[in-house]
């Protein structure tokens, strides 16, 4: 199993990311340094909560669809994890907007992408110095530094016609672009030591997945930080569930 001295998620107010926060906390996988960031940490009351008793959690405020937010939030995180580097970036906010080929409109595809996919992108070109950093504190070859991002079965071409029920859009266009973002990457890194996975966390019960989904947030999470934590040079550039199926582009 891996151990990361630090890391980063975003969209960590609720659901998923909080929890995946939360989980991360939980020994005997707890990081030296857990760093949750969301868009109004004063109104994160779970978060600040946790941060009370955690010494070791971190809340830094980040629109993802702010460049100057993005670019502050990362000038704080350097000075948080200093010359060790960052050795794991989770990017896990997100937004779902519904609407059907009659109700779609621009504003709703470029602040969907906004979030989805150019957010992910900056945030980890931001964070990329503190990455390659953290590539030093580990021996050559080992999957101790890794990019993981939060897409879904939505954004796979060949499974589309199998789920996407009223989803509209712009979510499954957005996710599908995250994983092209996912195999860029990987690309880019193939050399550099850090990996690049795209996970689907399956349809969970959040407020985006609604009350009718198949598993709980707590399920999913728990499967989703195992796969995190056995991330091996094998899984670069794969699109993984949360169970570590290997999943159709």
């Amino acid at each position: 199993m891996v151990a990361f001295g630090s890391l980063l998620i975003t969209g960590t107010n609720r659901g998923i990311g909080f929890e995946m926060v939360r989980r991360f906390l939980t020994p005997p996988r707890s990081p030296r340094l857990v760093i949750a960031a969301c868009r109004d940490p004063s109104s994160a009351q779970d978060l600040q909560n946790l941060a009370s008793s955690h010494n070791n959690l971190k809340i830094v405020q980040l629109d993802v669809t702010d460049e100057q937010s993005i670019a502050t939030m990362a000038n704080k995180v350097e000075g948080m994890v200093g010359k060790t580097g960052l050795d794991l970036l989770v990017n896990s906010a997100a937004v779902l907007e519904r609407g059907s080929l009659s109700s779609v409109s621009s504003q709703g595809m470029n602040h969907t992408f906004q979030t989805n996919v150019v957010g992910p992108l900056l945030i980890t070109k931001a964070l990329l110095p503190l990455l390659h950093l953290a590539t030093k504190e580990h021996p050559p070859g080992s999957p101790g530094v890794a990019i993981v991002n939060i897409s879904g079965i939505l954004g796979s071409m060949e499974e589309i016609s199998k789920n996407n029920d009223s989803m509209g859009y712009s979510y499954p266009i957005s996710k599908a672009a995250l994983n092209m973002l996912t195999r860029c990457l990987m690309i880019d890194l193939k050399d550099t030591g850090i990996l690049t996975v795209a996970l689907h966390p399956g349809w969970v019960r959040t407020d985006m997945g609604g009350p009718k989904a198949r598993i709980s947030v707590e399920e999913s999470v728990a499967q989703l930080c195992t796969v995190i934590s056995s991330l091996s040079s094998a899984d670069n550039g794969a699109f993984l569930d949360f169970r570590r199926k290997l999943l159709p582009w």
